[in-house]
């Protein structure tokens, strides 16, 4: 009826608040299982037959055998609430197995990365400008962090109270936008796409000064690679991102690039499923193995454990979020 151990080598589970995450460990898909969902999962990795599962439901729910055949076949063959797909870098990248990864644009190959993110190279034959560089480099910058072990979120972010409020999103939300409105209502920028997060072990913090950093890394290297195109870049400069203090994350808010509205930000608290899910959107993915998939969703569970979310409306124009902003502080 079910191929129970090819369930358990295709799908790992992820709890949070007696729900599951479910990871698809072909594709890097996950979905969102409701609390019933999650124990027919649970069950099954634990090692437990569809049939047993099947016997347990008719227990405990007095149902009979083909209500509960259909409910449990129901959970283990279909995937309703499918999470956002991975980044659009996860989708630029080509391993290229020993040497590491291959950055596309258009199906033209941009420069390599090795395996730790020690190098990049651009491809052979490249004379790019200084600029042309720098763009290139600030492109890979995420997928080299990742593969150095240092965790980044595609993220703005401001300093409030001494804890960081984020504004996550596609681009285009309005994440950069939005915290520069907070900046010129005093608060600090603490950046403006992306935020580099504490190393494992120190709990949901993110850097003050880890963008600026990347970005003078950017700048020089940028410039050294036009000047010498056929020359590999070393990328051990860029881990000192991490040597700024930290803070506290505290408030994420999930922007909705569909929908503008009205004259004030309007929030709706997630649950920290659902949280889990979006914020699969703005983590940048080391590689296209399981255990850089497995590893995200756990530190995501721990920071959605330890920061509240919120998808958030924003107004139609600037001048009404420059107004919404000078009073949201108070309401987050």
């Amino acid at each position: 009826m079910v191929n129970e151990e090819a369930l358990r080598a295709r799908f790992s589970l992820i709890e949070i608040d007696g729900e599951g995450i479910l990871l698809n460990r072909e594709t890097g898909a996950v979905y969102r299982l409701n609390s019933t969902g999650y124990e027919v999962w649970a069950s099954l990795a634990a090692g437990r037959s569809v049939a047993e599962i099947i016997a347990e439901m008719m227990r405990r729910f007095g149902l009979d055998r083909e209500r509960a055949l259909r409910d449990v076949m129901a959970v283990l063959e279909t995937f309703p609430d499918v999470a956002p797909k991975p980044p659009e870098d996860a989708f630029r990248w080509i391993a290229t197995p020993p040497e590491g990864y291959g950055y596309f644009e258009d199906d033209v190959l941009v420069c390599k990365v090795d395996a730790r993110g020690e190098t990049v190279r651009l491809r052979a034959g490249s004379a790019p400008t200084v600029l042309e560089a720098q763009i290139q480099l600030k492109s890979v910058v995420p997928k080299i962090l990742s593969l150095r072990g240092i965790r980044a979120l595609h993220a703005a972010a401001v300093e409030v109270d001494g804890a960081l409020l984020l504004f996550c999103g596609r681009s285009g939300a309005g994440k950069t936008t939005s915290a520069r409105m907070f900046g010129q209502n005093g608060r600090r920028v603490v950046s403006e796409d992306l935020l580099i997060l504490s190393r494992p072990g120190d709990g949901s913090r993110a850097i003050i000064g880890g963008e600026p950093t990347i970005r003078a890394w950017v700048a020089q290297e940028g410039a050294r690679l036009a000047q010498q195109p056929d020359q590999p870049i070393e990328c051990g400069g860029l881990d000192g991102c991490l040597a700024g203090e930290g803070r506290p994350i505290k408030r994420i808010l999930l922007i909705d690039a569909e929908r503008r509205a009205g004259e004030e930000i309007v929030v709706e608290n997630l649950s920290r499923a659902d949280a889990l899910v979006a914020l699969m959107e703005s983590t940048y993915f080391g590689s296209a193995d399981v255990t850089s998939w497995i590893a995200t969703l756990q530190f995501l569970r721990t920071l959605v454990k330890e920061a509240s979310t919120a998808r958030a409306v924003m107004p139609r124009g600037i001048n009404e979020l420059r107004k919404a902003v000078g009073i949201l502080p108070t309401a987050i």
